[in-house]
């Protein structure tokens, strides 16, 4: 599913018969507001037990709301970026639009039609600047662990992907792998799987979202000699509309030159928040639906 906002629903159940709490929020995110509401509804059961399930409740929506809005931050941060760095700019001419003379070519072989070669077609200076804005973002106290990877995307062209490649130990000991090298290229407005992200995006005037998913063998955990399982992602993309420039798709012009993306690392960030373990103190259960 894909979202223009992110909403969540926490539902609490209190282990004991009758009480049922839900608690409901939606995100205005990068605009530093959260707007939470909570309804319960109790049978044969005490004041105290609901009110220790909505406080709970309200605790958790609160707390994992800021650290949505923090970890997306960097979103804003490389759309400034892009919007007034020529160099950043210029990379939506450099990928033109698919088939165009001067573009970012097709693949060769079985990708040819959803991938562009980019070997050698963006601007050396502009890749590296990418590369070292982005990985400052990642290492950012607060947001270690959080941030997977950070995306650009002119043309709706996955150009610049950091990091590409990566295998690190996390804070808590768990080693992190994540293989992004065949998403380099990927054409996200000629894919199929993709086309309909893209044009949400493109019409969006804030942030999309899709997740949480799975991306196997994408991003993978190692804890200790465990066999290695998927890390469920959470993904934000937000749509770069500049002047002058043009991006179609489906036979449609778009006044866009691409999208930035921050793949959040799901299961760290409720880790962090501590949903499992400030639930399970008070001996209650949960369900967090969207």
């Amino acid at each position: 599913d894909i979202y223009t906002e992110v909403g969540f629903k926490v539902v609490v159940v209190i282990q004991h018969p009758g009480i049922w709490v839900t608690g409901l929020f939606c995100l205005a995110l990068l605009l530093g507001t959260s707007v939470g509401t909570l309804w319960a509804w109790s049978a044969n059961s005490s004041d105290t037990k609901l009110m220790v399930a909505l406080g709970k409740a309200e605790e958790i929506t609160t707390l994992l709301s800021h650290k949505l809005d923090v970890a997306l931050l960097p979103l804003i941060a490389m759309q400034d970026w892009v919007t007034y760095w020529p160099a950043f700019r210029d990379l939506s001419r450099q990928v033109g639009q698919r088939g165009e003379p001067g573009s970012a070519p097709a693949e060769n072989g079985p990708r040819a039609a959803t991938h562009r070669n980019m070997t050698g077609v963006l601007d050396a200076g502009a890749v590296d600047l990418f590369h070292a804005i982005a990985a400052d973002i990642r290492l950012q106290k607060g947001l270690k662990d959080l941030i997977l990877n950070i995306q650009l995307a002119p043309m709706g062209v996955k150009a610049l992907i950091d990091p590409v490649f990566d295998s690190s130990t996390c804070s808590d000991g768990t080693v992190l792998t994540q293989d992004n090298r065949r998403n380099i290229g990927l054409d996200l407005v000629k894919d199929a799987g993709s086309i309909t992200i893209a044009k949400a995006t493109l019409r969006a005037s804030g942030v999309v979202t899709t997740g949480p998913l799975l991306r196997p063998k994408t991003y993978m955990v190692t804890k200790g000699l465990e066999k290695p399982e998927n890390v469920s992602t959470f993904v934000a993309r937000l749509p770069i509309n500049l002047p002058g420039q043009s991006l179609r798709l489906q036979g449609k012009e778009y006044g866009c030159w691409g999208w930035v993306t921050v793949v959040l690392n799901w299961d760290k960030l409720l880790d962090v928040v501590g949903v499992y373990t400030r639930f399970e103190r008070e001996g209650l259960l949960f369900e967090l639906l969207r």
